[in-house]
C-alpha cells in the first residue's frame, strides 16, 4: 500500500511554543502513524530557530518545564533519518509536520499538515491535512497505474470492491478524464454517505442532493433498463450480493463513462460506501463476464 514520509520541520522559535502546540504535535504524530511513517532528521536537532536556539539546547540544555519536557518525551521516541532537509526538499513525495503555524514560513505549505481533524460544518467538509497531502500527489499521477497504486489510500471513506478498477481504462485517455474522475472520487468521499443519511436512506433524494451538492450527475436504475446491477463481493471471508443501481455520469451525462456504487450494507465495514466499478457502462461489464 501506498504510503508518505512525513518530516519534523524545525521550529522558528522554541521557547514560545505553548501547551496547545505540543499536545497538537502529539496528536499529528499518532494521526499519521497510524497509516504512514514519521521521522525526525538528525540535523533537526542541529537547526536554529530565529532566537539562534536549537532544538538540542531547547529540549536538554533548557531548565525543564511541562512543555520542553513533554516535547522531548514524544520526540525522543519517533524514528530518525539521515536525510538533510536539503535531501528532503528535493523528495519527489513527502510531507512535513509543524509544530506552530509560522513553522511553514520556508516550507511548501501544501505538504505542511497543520491540522488531522476532519470537520463537516455548515455542509462543507474539511479534510485533514494529511489527506490533502495525498490527494496532492493523487492529482500529479500521469497514467492509470500510478493513479490506481494510489487512489485507494486517497479516499478512505470508500470501499474499493476487487475488480472496481479492472476496466477504469475504457474512461478514456487519462489526461482528459483525470480531473473529473477525480471530482467524482471526491463528492463520494466526502458527501456521499453523508447526503445519504441525512436523506434518511432514501436513494432517490440521496442521489438528488448528491447532484445539487457537487455538481455531479447522478442516476439510479432507469425505469425502462431490465439489467440487474448486482455484484459479487469478498469481504472478510464472506461472499455478498452487492446492488448497485446507483451510479455518477461524467461531465453531463452522454457518455460511456460511469462509476457504480452501492449505498452500503451492515456487514460490510459498517455501511461503507461501495465503489464496484469505474468504466464503462454497465451493460459492458456484464457483457465482457460473461465472454
Amino acid at each position: 500500500m501506498w504510503k508518505i514520509d512525513f518530516y519534523l520541520l524545525p521550529s522558528r522559535d522554541y521557547r514560545n511554543i505553548d501547551i496547545d502546540e505540543a499536545l497538537t504535535l502529539e496528536e499529528k504524530i499518532n494521526h499519521i502513524g497510524q497509516t504512514d511513517l514519521f521521522l525526525i532528521p538528525d540535523t533537526f536537532y542541529d537547526e536554529v530557530d530565529e532566537e539562534g536556539v536549537s532544538a538540542a539546547e531547547y529540549l536538554y540544555l533548557d531548565e525543564q518545564n511541562d512543555i520542553n519536557s513533554f516535547l522531548q518525551e514524544i520526540i525522543s521516541k519517533q524514528k530518525s533519518c539521515r536525510e538533510t532537509y536539503e535531501m528532503i526538499n528535493e523528495m519527489e513525495e513527502k510531507g512535513y509536520v509543524v509544530i506552530s503555524r509560522k513553522d511553514a514560513e520556508n516550507a511548501d505549505k501544501e505538504l505542511c499538515v497543520f491540522d488531522t481533524k476532519e470537520t463537516y460544518e455548515s455542509g462543507i467538509v474539511r479534510n485533514s491535512d494529511v489527506l490533502k497531502v495525498k490527494r496532492k500527489f493523487l492529482f500529479e499521477a500521469d497514467t492509470y497505474e500510478v493513479f490506481v497504486d494510489k487512489v485507494t489510500v486517497c479516499f478512505p471513506k470508500l470501499l474499493f470492491q476487487e475488480k472496481a478498477l479492472t476496466n477504469i481504462k475504457e474512461l478514456g485517455r487519462f489526461g482528459e478524464i483525470k480531473e473529473e474522475l477525480l471530482r467524482h472520487l471526491i463528492a463520494l468521499n466526502d458527501y456521499g454517505k453523508r447526503i445519504y443519511n441525512e436523506c434518511g436512506g432514501k436513494e432517490e433524494k440521496a442521489l438528488v442532493g448528491l447532484k445539487s451538492k457537487c455538481g455531479i450527475v447522478c442516476s439510479g436504475k432507469g425505469s425502462k433498463e431490465t439489467l440487474s446491477f448486482k455484484s459479487i463481493m469478498n469481504f472478510k471471508g464472506e461472499r455478498y450480493s452487492i446492488t448497485c443501481n446507483s451510479h455518477t455520469k461524467f461531465y453531463d451525462g452522454n457518455n460511456d463513462q460511469r462509476i457504480y456504487f452501492s449505498w452500503g450494507r451492515e456487514e460490510i465495514d459498517d455501511h461503507s460506501l461501495i465503489i464496484v466499478s469505474i468504466g464503462p457502462h454497465w451493460e459492458k461489464v456484464i457483457k465482457r463476464k460473461k465472454k
